[in-house]
């Protein structure tokens, strides 16, 4: 999702626009880190509103590797990123 972020300086005057420029509604937080060369990540938390999100998403460790499976204590498993055939 292209979002537009217009920062006013604080918390209560930055604004979420859509590619069509109407404001996204119910935005609490927003946060942007970036560094030279390197993609911007925008964190954008929402109260609760009915929307629909198609996005690609990756699980990064705390050492910063990518996730492809997580074992629970019960056994049971999680797989991400892997195309079963």
């Amino acid at each position: 999702m292209k979002v537009k972020i217009v920062s006013g300086g604080t918390g209560r005057t930055t604004q979420v626009f859509d590619v069509q420029g109407v404001e996204i509604p119910g935005i609490t937080r927003a946060r942007v880190e970036f560094s030279p060369n390197e993609l911007v990540l925008a964190t954008l938390e929402l109260s609760i509103v009915d929307c629909s999100v198609v996005a690609e998403a990756k699980f990064i460790g705390p050492n910063g590797k990518p996730i492809a499976k997580v074992i629970y204590i019960d056994g049971s498993e999680d797989t991400y990123g892997v195309v079963s055939e």
